[in-house]
């Protein structure tokens, strides 16, 4: 005897896609970006102790950016690094009632919402991230400049040894 067509099982293989990226993603967020947002926190908090003399220097909207952009990113991506925690949460809590679920039609529409919410919590982690990258988009431009910059006195350099 053949058994029913669960309506449940495509969600449920869904879901455990997503979480299993999820899981990447947020391994992927503590080990490389972790570290990357607690090194930016101590630089913050150097340019916060120079800021007068950097101001002088570069000037105060520059400081002032630099600033902006860098608490901007820490935040951010703190955010990133809750919801990400929270929808791995949702994405087991919607297995655990897949799997417990000994009528599926009966239980459809929980898990309907659940998906419903779980779909909006993961736009808004890739908003935020997105978000980030965009943040970032000065900073890189600023590090190409350095990175020139260092290329020129490179050769400089080598140029005077000869």
């Amino acid at each position: 005897m053949a058994e029913p067509e669960n309506p449940l099982i495509p969600i449920q293989q869904k879901v455990i896609g997503i979480e299993t990226k999820l899981v990447e993603f947020l391994r992927a967020v503590i080990g490389t970006v972790k570290p990357m947002t607690m090194s930016l926190t101590a630089f913050l908090a150097n340019i916060k102790k120079a800021a007068t003399d950097l101001a002088k220097t570069i000037g105060k909207t520059a400081v002032d950016t630099i600033l902006k952009a860098g608490n901007r990113i820490v935040q951010v991506m703190s955010y990133v690094e809750k919801q990400t925690v929270e929808a791995l949460k949702m994405a087991r809590n919607i297995l655990k009632t897949i799997k417990k679920a000994a009528q599926p039609e009966k239980v459809f529409n929980l898990v309907k919402q659940m998906v419903a919410r779980f779909a909006k919590v993961f736009r808004l982690i890739v908003t935020k991230v997105s978000e980030v990258m965009t943040i970032l988009s000065p900073i890189e431009m600023v590090l190409g400049v350095i990175s020139t910059v260092r290329m020129v006195l490179q050769l400089v350099f080598k140029w005077i040894s000869q």
